[in-house]
């Protein structure tokens, strides 16, 4: 039992170093709170920093299954999409999304239930919309 309580203090240290690493490389990205970071971590009752990790993860995801013409024309189309990538990649350590077995692996790996993906996903697209439908679009088609 007490070797137990021990681990589970070693992970949630080990959690928390992540989480403050991600979100000074937020800041020192010029990173601000969107509104789409906000509605994420209102509706999930998480942390900014983990709505934004799972916001990046999502533009992530469209990246690795858009081509580049394609995925360009959402990043060039919405504000902060590479902070999104930037913040996702940092809170994942680098690693592409179909090592870590999707987009639920990644929140998964961000602290997120990984059914959370579907009560993120429309506010993504509705944030994307905003910008471009053309580019809500494209990432309904890969999300």
């Amino acid at each position: 039992m007490h070797r137990k309580r021990i681990w589970m203090l070693v992970v949630s240290v080990a959690i928390l170093a992540g989480c403050a690493a991600t979100q000074k490389g937020m800041t020192d990205m010029g990173m601000t709170t969107p509104q789409l970071t906000k509605d994420i971590a209102t509706q999930l009752g998480v942390s900014e920093l983990l709505a934004s990790g799972g916001a990046g993860a999502m533009f992530q995801a469209a990246a690795e299954k858009l081509s580049a013409t394609d995925f360009d024309t959402v990043s060039k189309a919405v504000p902060g999409t590479d902070k999104y990538l930037k913040a996702a990649q940092s809170a994942l350590g680098g690693a592409k999304l179909t090592d870590l077995g999707g987009v639920q692996g990644a929140f998964k790996k961000l602290g997120l239930k990984p059914e959370q993906v579907e009560q993120v996903k429309p506010l993504v697209l509705d944030y994307v919309g905003k910008y471009s439908p053309s580019a809500r679009t494209l990432m309904a088609g890969v999300l």
